[in-house]
């Protein structure tokens, strides 16, 4: 990403809220709004995201799926506390997932 033009990532979550009154099950759910800036500072991360994601389906056909982001997040020099940082702002249960398995 070049230059100073920074855009926003405009996404959305259901969230859904399940109790039990008396023998009754609730379901309460609504939508969540959140933006996230891209800039120059995270785009990398983003874009980690997007590796873990993998909204296009890609078929990944090696021994160890996982070495390939580690191999990006060493080559970008990504800081671990703002992967974790930024994967808590997306509020994408993949990333964060994947995340958490990294860090074992």
């Amino acid at each position: 990403m070049g230059g100073t033009s920074d855009r926003q990532i405009k996404s959305s979550l259901l969230l859904c809220i399940f109790t039990f009154l008396s023998d009754t099950l609730v379901i309460e759910c609504k939508t969540v709004y959140f933006n996230i800036e891209v800039n120059n500072n995270n785009y990398r991360y983003l874009q980690l995201f997007d590796l873990i994601e993998n909204k296009d389906n890609i078929d990944i056909e090696v021994e160890n799926p996982d070495k390939i982001i580690y191999n990006f997040i060493a080559e970008n020099e990504l800081d671990f506390e703002k992967i974790i940082k930024y994967a808590m702002d997306t509020k994408s249960r993949t990333v964060i997932n994947k995340i958490l398995v990294l860090a074992r």
